[in-house]
Protein backbone atom coordinates (compact mmCIF):
# COMPACT_ATOMS: atom_id res chain seq x y z
CA UNK A 1 0.00 0.00 0.00
CA UNK A 2 1.23 3.55 -1.64
CA UNK A 3 1.52 6.54 1.08
CA UNK A 4 -1.02 8.25 -0.79
CA UNK A 5 -3.54 5.25 -0.08
CA UNK A 6 -2.98 5.26 3.21
CA UNK A 7 -4.10 9.16 3.59
CA UNK A 8 -7.44 8.65 3.78
CA UNK A 9 -7.27 5.74 6.47
CA UNK A 10 -4.71 8.11 8.60
CA UNK A 11 -7.90 10.05 8.30
CA UNK A 12 -10.02 7.57 9.40
CA UNK A 13 -7.63 6.91 12.73
CA UNK A 14 -7.55 10.89 13.59
CA UNK A 15 -11.53 10.41 13.72
CA UNK A 16 -11.58 7.38 15.33
CA UNK A 17 -9.19 8.85 18.28
CA UNK A 18 -10.82 12.07 18.78
CA UNK A 19 -13.88 9.78 19.57
CA UNK A 20 -12.34 7.93 22.11
CA UNK A 21 -10.52 11.10 23.18
CA UNK A 22 -14.45 12.68 23.55
CA UNK A 23 -15.57 9.72 25.15
CA UNK A 24 -13.36 10.57 27.86
CA UNK A 25 -14.15 13.95 28.34
CA UNK A 26 -17.17 13.15 28.26
CA UNK A 27 -17.20 10.67 30.84
CA UNK A 28 -14.81 13.09 33.47
CA UNK A 29 -18.35 15.62 32.17
CA UNK A 30 -15.93 18.15 30.13
CA UNK A 31 -18.93 18.69 27.56
CA UNK A 32 -16.83 21.29 25.70
CA UNK A 33 -13.98 19.84 25.44
CA UNK A 34 -16.12 16.30 24.02
CA UNK A 35 -18.02 18.83 21.67
CA UNK A 36 -14.91 19.41 20.27
CA UNK A 37 -13.39 16.53 19.88
CA UNK A 38 -16.88 15.27 18.40
CA UNK A 39 -16.22 17.84 16.04
CA UNK A 40 -12.82 17.42 14.66
CA UNK A 41 -13.86 13.70 14.02
CA UNK A 42 -17.10 14.58 12.13
CA UNK A 43 -14.85 16.79 10.02
CA UNK A 44 -12.44 13.76 9.64
CA UNK A 45 -14.95 11.46 8.87
CA UNK A 46 -16.00 13.34 6.07
CA UNK A 47 -12.63 14.50 5.05
CA UNK A 48 -11.30 10.79 4.73
CA UNK A 49 -14.00 9.96 2.36
CA UNK A 50 -13.18 13.24 0.06
CA UNK A 51 -9.69 12.54 0.36
CA UNK A 52 -9.84 8.85 -1.58
CA UNK A 53 -12.47 9.94 -3.76
CA UNK A 54 -9.96 12.84 -4.52
CA UNK A 55 -6.92 10.63 -4.53
CA UNK A 56 -8.96 7.83 -6.91
CA UNK A 57 -8.61 5.20 -3.98
CA UNK A 58 -11.14 2.51 -3.37
CA UNK A 59 -9.69 0.05 -0.22
CA UNK A 60 -12.38 -2.76 1.45
CA UNK A 61 -9.80 -2.03 4.30
CA UNK A 62 -10.87 1.98 4.61
CA UNK A 63 -14.62 1.02 4.57
CA UNK A 64 -14.38 -1.29 7.20
CA UNK A 65 -12.05 1.26 9.14
CA UNK A 66 -14.21 3.78 8.46
CA UNK A 67 -17.22 2.41 10.29
CA UNK A 68 -15.17 0.99 13.17
CA UNK A 69 -14.41 4.48 13.44
CA UNK A 70 -17.57 5.85 13.13
CA UNK A 71 -19.00 3.23 15.48
CA UNK A 72 -16.80 4.13 18.18
CA UNK A 73 -17.51 8.35 17.38
CA UNK A 74 -21.25 7.86 16.63
CA UNK A 75 -22.31 5.33 18.10
CA UNK A 76 -20.61 4.59 21.53
CA UNK A 77 -20.25 9.00 22.17
CA UNK A 78 -23.71 9.39 21.45
CA UNK A 79 -25.11 6.70 23.48
CA UNK A 80 -22.96 8.02 26.50
CA UNK A 81 -24.10 11.51 26.23
CA UNK A 82 -27.99 9.72 26.15
CA UNK A 83 -26.54 8.00 29.50
CA UNK A 84 -25.40 11.14 31.07
CA UNK A 85 -28.72 12.97 30.19
CA UNK A 86 -30.52 10.24 31.90
CA UNK A 87 -28.74 10.02 34.76
CA UNK A 88 -29.15 13.96 35.46
CA UNK A 89 -32.97 13.70 34.74
CA UNK A 90 -33.24 10.95 36.89
CA UNK A 91 -30.88 12.36 39.68
CA UNK A 92 -29.51 8.83 40.02
CA UNK A 93 -26.69 9.40 42.84
CA UNK A 94 -25.05 5.98 42.45
CA UNK A 95 -23.59 5.82 38.83
CA UNK A 96 -21.04 3.03 39.40
CA UNK A 97 -24.00 0.59 40.56
CA UNK A 98 -25.88 -1.56 37.66
CA UNK A 99 -29.05 -1.32 39.48
CA UNK A 100 -29.25 2.52 40.82
CA UNK A 101 -28.29 3.68 36.99
CA UNK A 102 -30.61 0.59 35.23
CA UNK A 103 -33.13 3.10 34.16
CA UNK A 104 -30.50 5.43 31.96
CA UNK A 105 -28.94 2.52 30.16
CA UNK A 106 -31.62 2.52 27.37
CA UNK A 107 -29.67 5.09 26.13
CA UNK A 108 -27.46 2.23 24.66
CA UNK A 109 -30.25 1.25 22.41
CA UNK A 110 -28.91 3.91 20.15
CA UNK A 111 -25.59 2.18 20.41
CA UNK A 112 -27.11 -0.97 19.54
CA UNK A 113 -29.06 0.44 16.53
CA UNK A 114 -26.14 2.83 15.37
CA UNK A 115 -24.16 -0.83 14.73
CA UNK A 116 -27.14 -2.46 13.17
CA UNK A 117 -26.65 0.76 10.50
CA UNK A 118 -23.72 0.63 9.88
CA UNK A 119 -23.63 -3.23 9.16
CA UNK A 120 -26.25 -2.53 7.13
CA UNK A 121 -24.63 -0.11 5.34
CA UNK A 122 -21.16 -2.00 4.62
CA UNK A 123 -23.51 -4.06 2.73
CA UNK A 124 -25.25 -2.08 0.81
CA UNK A 125 -23.29 -0.92 -2.41
CA UNK A 126 -26.15 1.77 -3.99
CA UNK A 127 -25.90 4.14 -0.84
CA UNK A 128 -23.71 6.40 -3.07
CA UNK A 129 -25.33 9.88 -2.97
CA UNK A 130 -27.77 9.21 -0.95
CA UNK A 131 -27.95 7.41 2.15
CA UNK A 132 -31.34 5.27 3.41
CA UNK A 133 -32.79 5.95 7.08
CA UNK A 134 -30.90 8.48 8.92
CA UNK A 135 -26.76 8.98 8.98
CA UNK A 136 -25.08 8.11 12.45
CA UNK A 137 -23.31 11.38 12.17
CA UNK A 138 -26.17 13.43 11.99
CA UNK A 139 -27.66 11.41 15.32
CA UNK A 140 -24.80 12.17 16.62
CA UNK A 141 -25.36 16.11 15.96
CA UNK A 142 -28.92 15.63 17.06
CA UNK A 143 -27.98 14.05 20.42
CA UNK A 144 -25.20 16.79 21.24
CA UNK A 145 -27.39 19.96 20.76
CA UNK A 146 -29.65 18.08 23.24
CA UNK A 147 -26.87 17.67 25.62
CA UNK A 148 -26.03 21.35 25.11
CA UNK A 149 -29.55 22.04 26.25
CA UNK A 150 -29.75 19.95 29.07
CA UNK A 151 -26.73 21.00 30.15
CA UNK A 152 -27.08 24.83 29.76
CA UNK A 153 -30.96 24.58 31.00
CA UNK A 154 -31.22 27.95 29.50
CA UNK A 155 -33.62 27.55 26.47
CA UNK A 156 -37.17 27.04 26.04
CA UNK A 157 -36.78 23.62 25.33
CA UNK A 158 -34.92 22.37 28.50
CA UNK A 159 -38.40 21.93 30.45
CA UNK A 160 -39.36 19.28 28.08
CA UNK A 161 -35.87 17.55 27.56
CA UNK A 162 -35.76 17.22 31.38
CA UNK A 163 -38.02 14.78 31.12
CA UNK A 164 -36.38 10.75 31.40
CA UNK A 165 -39.11 10.09 28.96
CA UNK A 166 -39.36 12.54 25.98
CA UNK A 167 -35.57 11.19 26.12
CA UNK A 168 -36.56 7.56 25.97
CA UNK A 169 -39.18 8.85 23.48
CA UNK A 170 -36.15 10.23 21.69
CA UNK A 171 -34.09 7.25 21.86
CA UNK A 172 -37.00 5.30 20.39
CA UNK A 173 -37.19 7.64 17.23
CA UNK A 174 -33.67 8.25 16.48
CA UNK A 175 -33.57 4.24 16.22
CA UNK A 176 -36.01 3.76 14.04
CA UNK A 177 -34.70 6.61 12.18
CA UNK A 178 -31.21 5.04 11.57
CA UNK A 179 -33.00 1.75 9.93
CA UNK A 180 -35.61 3.11 8.70
CA UNK A 181 -36.16 2.83 5.01
CA UNK A 182 -36.21 6.65 4.37
CA UNK A 183 -34.25 7.48 1.60
CA UNK A 184 -31.79 11.08 2.68
CA UNK A 185 -29.68 12.88 1.01
CA UNK A 186 -26.08 12.95 1.75
CA UNK A 187 -23.67 16.25 1.46
CA UNK A 188 -20.84 14.39 -0.69
CA UNK A 189 -20.79 16.42 -3.62
CA UNK A 190 -20.35 14.69 -6.80
CA UNK A 191 -19.52 18.29 -8.34
CA UNK A 192 -20.41 21.73 -7.41
CA UNK A 193 -22.90 22.94 -10.00
CA UNK A 194 -26.38 23.98 -8.87
CA UNK A 195 -28.36 21.20 -10.98
CA UNK A 196 -28.21 18.14 -8.94
CA UNK A 197 -27.55 19.49 -5.66
CA UNK A 198 -30.24 22.06 -5.07
CA UNK A 199 -31.35 20.63 -1.79
CA UNK A 200 -27.25 20.42 -0.52
CA UNK A 201 -26.72 24.38 -1.12
CA UNK A 202 -30.35 24.89 0.37
CA UNK A 203 -29.68 22.60 3.73
CA UNK A 204 -26.02 24.53 3.62
CA UNK A 205 -27.46 27.61 3.70
CA UNK A 206 -30.32 26.91 6.19
CA UNK A 207 -27.57 25.47 8.14
CA UNK A 208 -25.28 28.53 8.49
CA UNK A 209 -28.45 30.66 9.06
CA UNK A 210 -28.84 28.54 12.04
CA UNK A 211 -25.54 28.46 13.87
CA UNK A 212 -25.95 32.43 14.03
CA UNK A 213 -29.99 32.55 14.91
CA UNK A 214 -29.70 29.60 17.69
CA UNK A 215 -26.15 29.67 18.55
CA UNK A 216 -25.73 26.85 20.96
CA UNK A 217 -28.90 25.13 20.01
CA UNK A 218 -27.68 24.79 16.78
CA UNK A 219 -26.98 21.38 16.11
CA UNK A 220 -30.54 20.17 16.96
CA UNK A 221 -32.18 22.77 14.90
CA UNK A 222 -29.78 21.86 11.77
CA UNK A 223 -30.96 17.57 12.53
CA UNK A 224 -34.69 18.74 12.57
CA UNK A 225 -34.31 21.25 9.74
CA UNK A 226 -32.37 17.74 7.28
CA UNK A 227 -35.35 16.05 8.47
CA UNK A 228 -38.41 18.46 7.22
CA UNK A 229 -36.32 18.61 4.13
CA UNK A 230 -35.55 14.79 3.39
CA UNK A 231 -39.69 14.53 3.83
CA UNK A 232 -40.22 17.32 1.59
CA UNK A 233 -37.86 16.25 -1.25
CA UNK A 234 -39.97 12.70 -0.26
CA UNK A 235 -43.33 14.62 -1.04
CA UNK A 236 -42.30 16.56 -3.85
CA UNK A 237 -41.13 12.81 -5.64
CA UNK A 238 -44.28 11.15 -4.98
CA UNK A 239 -46.46 14.50 -6.59
CA UNK A 240 -43.75 14.42 -9.62
CA UNK A 241 -44.45 10.59 -9.80
CA UNK A 242 -48.35 10.75 -9.57
CA UNK A 243 -48.62 13.59 -12.13
CA UNK A 244 -46.67 11.54 -14.85
CA UNK A 245 -48.33 8.56 -14.20
CA UNK A 246 -51.87 10.28 -14.99
CA UNK A 247 -50.42 11.73 -17.79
Amino acid sequence: MTFRERIPNIITLINLFCGCAAIVFLINEEWKTAFVLLGISLLADFLDGFAARLLHVDSPVGKELDSLADMVSFGVAPGIMMFLILLKNFQLTEPDRFWAVLPALPAFLLTMFSALRLARFNLDFEQTDHFVGLNTPASTILVAGISIIVNQGIHPLDKYLSNPYVIYLVIIVLCYLLLANLPMFSLKFKHFAWSGNEIRYIFLVLAVLLIFITKGTAPTWIIFIYLLLNGFQKLFKIRRKKKHNRS
